[in-house]
């Protein structure tokens, strides 16, 4: 991903702005918020949440998927597409709490984080992890496609 812009913060909390290297679906999305629990938030989760479009009250659904052992493609809700996906936790990764929005049909991808972590290790400290969840999030949807078509 392409770090794009550090936004300004509120509340002691400030976004940082990503781009995705191509633009993305309903699909990776699920993927990427798979991998962001698979990898780092196994224990860490917090929140998962949908809406329908940017600037709307979003729907919680962390019990949903909690009940269905976090997989994310197993909750009904998320069985159809929605316009942003939030996941929200504790980043046993980077040792920081932070949110992460995708925005469905865009390359935008915004993380909510403390500002002072921000200050303590720069605007860029996110930028490898970010790379990392992208390219698990392509990888899995390419194995999911090549079994698909293995299968018939």
């Amino acid at each position: 991903m392409i770090f794009r812009e550090k936004e300004n913060g509120n509340n002691g909390w400030c976004s940082i702005l990503y781009t995705a290297t191509w633009g993305y679906g309903w699909d990776f999305m699920l993927d990427a918020g798979q991998a962001l629990i698979d990898i780092d938030w196994k224990t860490g989760l917090d929140e998962v949440a949908w809406s329908q479009i940017a600037q709307t009250a979003p729907i919680d659904i962390t019990d949903e998927v909690k009940k269905c052992g976090g997989r994310l493609r197993d909750v009904e809700d998320l069985k159809t597409e929605h316009g942003v996906l939030t996941l929200a936790g504790r980043s046993s990764i980077m040792g920081v709490n932070f949110q992460i929005d995708f925005y469905s049909q865009t390359q935008l991808v915004r993380v909510f984080i403390p500002e002072d972590y921000i200050k303590e290790h720069g605007s860029h400290v996110l930028d490898n992890y970010m790379n990392s969840i992208e390219i698990k999030a392509y990888c899995t949807s390419t194995e999911r496609r090549v079994r698909e078509e293995i299968k018939g």
